[in-house]
């Protein structure tokens, strides 16, 4: 696809419906990497080439033929055509293409003879290439063109579609496509017509480009959108350029690396791409010493998974997600998954630092959807509190191969590093320690000086702001761009001066950030200025009203207080900006000015503050969530009435949950208004869990009547889950006796129910249930669960059920199952006899 183009299409191009539909739909697949395809090219009319992620190349013709048949003559000019490209590629190379160019038919024909249908199946091809030789040798050598013609057909798969398939199939699959990435059912027509618009002859495109074709058709809290808190992998495009010297000390963007393929390949890689790809491990915190290359693994390895359509890849950049935007990630992971598509992986550099996002993760499901890889280095694998499921992946050393590449990479070799110091390198795992030694001979400590003195030479007028933006990034912290213009005037000379260019970079929308954090410490370190002095000084460049902004205030603070360096002196200062961003701040910044007033030695002020944090402050889901958790205790009626009512004109997801969960305990009269609540709230994209505690919740006590509405409902609308068939069935047992309910269950439960451990359970479970439902829908469950007989090849797992069929079975049923039962025998699964006993005693 790096060669120039195929002739044939655009000589043929006349607005082909049918072609144009296939392109489409590939187009669309690139946003998941559907079929391993990473990039294609649009050659015009009837020829589309596609690049798969191992570097396979595929020549694809997609015919469409309406009047015509697909005979012996028109299967001779498309293979004809192919052995064109077979001839091009071997001379655009100067040799024979290796294995990995094959060729695609993609044809909507009535097929005209067997013997054409035997060569697109490639059966007896002996005889079919000796015909087209005789017919094809005036076009050369006889021998050549039999290679050549046994080159394509050996390369080649063929896919016959009925000559009768309406034109635009493809484009309806595609729309499908769209809707499972959520493009909004209104703008699904306008976003395909957008792609195809955008198609043109010869242009290589990739899952950028449809990426950026079809931003505009995105809800903006997409997680692929261009406007939020993240973005996609497939929004990266490959580099050929890069230097390995600057980005193996921090002086040039991870990705950059990454795109260029300059990474040291690390021995922990494949591990990691296992438990990234793992359905039982939807959490994974890679944590080890600052610089251990963590940040650069994990992007690695999730590239990796996206280029090969293992995963859909998505990088949170902060500052902050908002409730919209982590509902629709959640949402967009449930979707894809339910198709059989893949794994939505959210990748958190330096979970730590968002703690309000670590929140929404620990409350996630250990079953959940979407997986999550983090990275972190300040505390050990079990001290972020991030929930469930969660998997520590260690990154604490590194390896003498390791070490000898990114020697070999640098123009450097180890045995210019004495071995005691070579061994404590390697111990401490600080990979960009160790490429420093290597490249400069020296530490971070006297590199940071020079390149501060760097800095004032090339850019003096942009020195000091980039003194505050390493003080902040000192404690990997980016700064938003209004602070850095208030305080210097040059928040946007900063990112674009070309002597900024490897130093300073934007992150998100409206921030910019400094390189790695010891890069950044050790400029801290090395200018004139206090760094706790300089960052209150950038903390009272806040507009508190600003919410982004005076979090970045109150982050700043806290850092401040946790520096070693901290002392009384500088305390005034920080209780005035405490004082100020609590007066304005919502719920949760309150408590943290309190809190860091606290640590700072200042209790009586950190009280008076802390006084503040009323209901009254409780505006977001964070809010409400740390409401309840510091209130619900004291107070547990009064602070369910006030979130309820707050959850009922709010739709954020964030300790609705919770808050289902304390409605258990509360009076019938509350159970019942937070019914009516859910139900109000209730959505088919809600998390499995949140919906489960909503029919828990139904089983708490004494259930409204239109209890049995609302579950039905439930069931109707929800994709089917093991965890919401069983709580319903748990349900019915305990409360709701409806054989309506019932009857949808059953329905419900139909695609759960195998021969696994898990859907010979379920199949037990709506079993117990049964009993409240109608004969006819019992009968119906026992005729879904028969057929399971004769796939179990597990004695006990057929006994188990065989037992759960016997409490089914009634009338003729019974003598079946008996016999399925047999005679007797000492060593039979207890459950073999329990069941045995059952169909005596219905026999009579």
């Amino acid at each position: 696809m790096e060669t120039p183009g195929r002739a044939g299409g655009m000589n043929a191009e006349k607005g082909f419906l049918f072609q144009r539909s296939y392109a489409a739909w590939l187009l669309t697949g690139l946003l998941t990497g559907a079929g391993g395809v990473v990039a294609l090219r649009y050659e015009g009319a009837q020829d589309v080439d596609l690049r798969l992620f191992d570097g396979t190349e595929i020549y694809a013709q997609v015919k469409g033929y309406e009047l015509t048949e697909l005979d012996w003559t028109v299967a001779r000019g498309i293979l004809s055509r192919f052995v064109a490209d077979l001839q091009a590629a071997r001379a655009a190379i100067g040799a024979e293409p290796s294995a990995r160019l094959s060729f695609r038919l993609v044809a909507a024909a009535s097929v005209g003879s067997n013997d054409v249908l035997d060569l697109f199946r490639r059966k007896r091809i002996d005889k079919h290439v000796s015909r087209l030789v005789r017919e094809l040798a005036a076009k050369g050598s006889a021998s050549a063109v039999k290679l050549d013609l046994e080159g394509v057909l050996s390369r080649m798969n063929a896919e016959l579609l009925p000559a009768g398939i309406p034109k635009e199939v493809f484009r309806l699959m595609a729309e499908a496509r769209l809707a499972r990435f959520g493009v909004p059912a209104d703008e699904i027509d306008a976003a395909l017509r957008a792609l195809l618009d955008a198609i043109t002859w010869r242009e290589t495109i990739g899952s950028a480009e449809v990426l950026r074709w079809i931003a505009d058709y995105l809800p903006p809290a997409h997680p692929c959108s261009i406007v939020g808190s993240m973005v996609a992998f497939g929004s990266r495009t490959r580099s050929q350029t890069g230097s390995v010297a600057l980005f193996y000390t921090s002086q040039s963007d991870v990705w950059e690396g990454i795109a260029s393929e300059l990474d040291v390949p690390r021995d922990a890689a494949g591990a990691l791409r296992d438990a990234v790809t793992s359905s039982v491990c939807p959490k994974i915190l890679v944590h080890g010493p600052s610089g251990a290359g963590k940040s650069t693994l994990a992007r690695r390895v999730m590239w990796d998974l996206q280029v090969e359509g293992r995963i859909v890849a998505i990088e949170f950049r902060g500052p902050e997600m908002s409730d919209a935007e982590w509902t629709a990630t959640v949402r967009l992971a449930a979707r894809l998954r339910a198709e059989g598509g893949p794994r939505v992986v959210l990748l958190v550099d330096d979970v730590h630092e968002h703690p309000l996002l670590a929140q929404r993760i620990a409350e996630l499901d250990a079953s959940s959807d979407l997986g999550l890889v983090m990275t972190t280095w300040t505390v050990g694998a079990g001290g972020v509190g991030l929930g469930a499921g969660l998997q520590p992946f260690p990154l604490a050393s590194i390896s003498e191969g390791e070490a000898a590449i990114a020697a070999t990479r640098l123009g450097r070799d180890l045995v210019a590093i004495p071995n005691t110091r070579l061994a404590a390198l390697l111990k401490a795992g600080q990979f960009i320690v160790l490429n420093m030694v290597l490249l400069e001979g020296t530490d971070f400590v006297s590199f940071g000086g020079r390149l501060l003195d760097s800095v004032k030479a090339r850019a003096p007028t942009l020195a000091a702001a980039y003194v505050d933006l390493c003080a902040c990034g000192a404690d990997d912290r980016s700064v938003p761009f209004d602070v850095m213009q208030r305080l210097h005037g040059v928040a946007v000379d900063l990112v674009a001066d070309p002597a900024m260019k490897g130093l300073v970079f934007t992150i998100g929308v409206g921030r910019v950030r400094s390189g790695h954090r010891i890069l950044a410490g050790a400029v801290a370190a090395a200018a004139p200025q206090n760094r706790l002095t300089r960052l209150l000084a950038m903390a009272s460049a806040v507009d508190p009203a600003v919410a982004e902004e005076r979090r970045f205030g109150i982050g700043v603070l806290e850092d401040v207080v946790a520096s070693a360096d901290f002392s009384l002196g500088l305390a005034p200062p920080l209780e005035r900006l405490a004082r100020l961003f609590a007066g304005v701040g919502q719920y949760l910044d309150v408590r943290r000015c309190a809190r860091l007033l606290a640590a700072a030695g200042l209790q009586a002020s950190a009280t008076e503050v802390e006084a503040l944090a009323d209901f009254s402050r409780v505006e977001t889901g964070p809010d409400a969530a740390a409401y309840r958790s510091d209130h619900g205790a004291r107070d547990p009626a009064g602070v369910f009435d006030r979130l309820l009512g707050f959850y009922s004109g709010n739709a954020t997801g964030w300790g609705w949950r919770n808050l289902l969960h304390m409605a258990k305990e509360m009076d019938a009269s509350r159970r019942a208004r937070a019914l009516d609540v859910a139900r109000q709230r209730f959505s088919v994209e809600m998390d499995v869990a949140t919906v489960t505690t909503v029919i828990e919740l139904m089983n708490a006590g004494d259930t409204p009547a239109s209890s049995v509405d609302f579950a039905v409902s439930i069931l109707e609308r929800m994709p089917p889950n093991v965890g919401i068939a069983r709580a319903v069935a748990q349900l019915i047992i305990d409360r709701l006796r409806s054989p309506r309910l019932f009857a949808t269950l059953v329905d419900y439960a139909i695609p759960l129910i195998d021969g696994s451990g898990e859907g010979l359970r379920l199949a037990r479970h709506i079993t117990s249930a049964s009993r409240r439902g109608d004969p006819a829908d019992r009968r119906r469950l026992l005729l879904i669960l028969m057929p399971l007989l004769d796939e179990l090849t597990d004695e006990n797992d057929c006994a188990t059920l065989l037992h759960t069929c016997a409490n089914l079975a009634s009338g003729g049923d019974v003598g079946h199952i008996s016999a399925r039962v047999g005679i007797e025998r000492a060593d039979e699964p207890p459950r073999l006899n329990a069941a045995r006993h059952i169909l005596r005693r219905k026999a009579g």
